[in-house]
C-alpha cells in the first residue's frame, strides 16, 4: 500500500511539473489581442522562445475596428522563432517594435499591415528568414534600413499602400522565392541597394508606384526567375536602372503606362515566355534591345492605339 501510495505522489508531482513548467503554449493558433494578453504572456511563459504555432497580434479583431490597447511588445523579447505565420495588424497606439529584437525566424508567412504609427522596423533588426510571403500593407513606414540582417524570403515580398516610404534599401537581402510586388506606394522614389540581387528565384512588379524613378539599387541584376511587370505609370525612366538584365524566364508585361517611350532592358538576351504590351494609349516606342534579344516565345500588342511596330530583332 505504501508502494502504491509513493507511485501516485510522484505521478502527480510530475505532473504538476509538466503543466506549470510548460515552456510556450501549445495551441495551434495564438491571439493577442489587447495590452493585457501580452502582459499575461511574459507571466505564464517567461522562458519561452520558441513558438511552434501561427502567432496575431492584433488579427482577429474585424478589419475596420483599430485596436488602441497595444503600445508595447516587450513582454515578447525572448522569441527567436515562430514557425507558422505571424501577423501584426491594426495596433493604432504601437509606435514601435521593440521586444522582437530576438526574433530570427518566421517559418510561415510574416505580415504586417495597417494601423500602427511606427515609422521604422527597429525591433526586426535581427531578422534573418521568412519561410512564406513578407507583407507590409497600409504602414506608415518610411524606409526598410532596419531590416539589416535579412537574408531570405522564401515566397513574395509584397509592400502595398505604403504612403510614407519613399526608399528600399535591404543590403543583406540575397533572394526571394515569389515576387517582388510593389504596388500604390506613392511616396517611392528609389529602390537603392539591393546590390545582393544577381540571380533571383522569384520575380519583379513594378505597379502603380508613380514617384519611382530611381531603381539603381538592382543596377547588380542580371537574371529573374519568374516575370518583369511595369503596370501603370507614367515615369518613362524607372527601367533604367535594370540594363545589367539578361535573362527573364517569364513574361515581360509593359502594361497601363502613360507615356511615349520606355527606357532600359537594352541588353535583355532571353525571355523565356512573352512580351506583352498592353493598354498603353501613349506608347509609340517599344523597348529598344539593342540587337541583343536572341529568344522569346511571342510578342503580343494589345490595345495599344499607338504603338504599330515591335521594334528590331535578331
Amino acid at each position: 500500500m505504501q508502494h502504491s501510495r509513493l507511485v501516485f505522489l510522484l505521478y502527480c508531482i510530475f505532473f504538476q511539473f509538466a503543466v506549470f513548467a510548460q515552456d510556450c503554449p501549445t495551441a495551434n493558433t495564438i491571439n493577442l489581442e489587447t495590452q493585457d494578453d501580452i502582459d499575461a504572456f511574459l507571466a505564464n511563459y517567461p522562458d519561452c522562445t520558441e513558438i511552434n504555432a501561427e502567432l496575431n497580434i492584433g488579427r482577429t479583431l474585424p478589419p475596420n475596428l483599430q485596436n488602441f490597447t497595444i503600445n508595447n511588445l516587450t513582454p515578447l523579447a525572448n522569441i527567436t522563432q515562430v514557425t507558422g505565420d505571424f501577423t501584426i495588424a491594426q495596433n493604432t497606439n504601437l509606435i514601435h517594435l521593440n521586444g522582437l529584437e530576438n526574433l530570427n525566424t518566421v517559418g510561415g508567412n510574416l505580415e504586417i499591415r495597417g494601423g500602427f504609427q511606427t515609422a521604422s522596423f527597429a525591433g526586426l533588426e535581427n531578422l534573418e528568414t521568412v519561410g512564406g510571403s513578407f507583407r507590409i500593407v497600409g504602414t506608415d513606414l518610411v524606409d526598410l534600413s532596419d531590416l539589416v540582417n535579412l537574408e531570405y524570403i522564401a515566397s513574395a515580398f509584397f509592400l502595398n499602400g505604403n504612403n510614407k516610404l519613399t526608399d528600399i534599401a535591404i543590403p543583406s537581402l540575397a533572394n526571394i522565392g515569389g515576387y517582388f510586388y510593389l504596388q500604390g506606394n506613392q511616396s517611392l522614389v528609389s529602390i537603392s541597394d539591393m546590390q545582393q540581387w544577381e540571380r533571383i528565384d522569384g520575380g519583379i512588379a513594378f505597379v502603380d508606384c508613380q514617384n519611382l524613378g530611381d531603381i539603381s539599387g538592382l543596377s547588380n541584376l542580371q537574371s529573374i526567375g519568374l516575370g518583369l511587370i511595369y503596370d501603370s505609370f507614367s515615369n518613362d525612366t524607372t527601367l533604367v536602372g535594370l540594363n545589367g538584365l539578361d535573362s527573364i524566364y517569364g513574361n515581360l508585361e509593359i502594361k497601363n503606362t502613360n507615356t511615349d517611350t520606355l527606357l532600359g532592358l537594352e541588353n535583355i538576351k532571353f525571355i523565356g515566355v512573352n512580351i506583352i504590351y498592353q493598354d498603353n494609349d501613349r506608347l509609340e516606342q517599344p523597348l529598344y534591345f539593342n540587337n541583343t534579344l536572341e529568344q522569346v516565345n511571342s510578342i503580343q500588342l494589345i490595345e495599344n492605339r499607338k504603338l504599330l511596330h515591335v521594334g528590331d530583332f535578331r
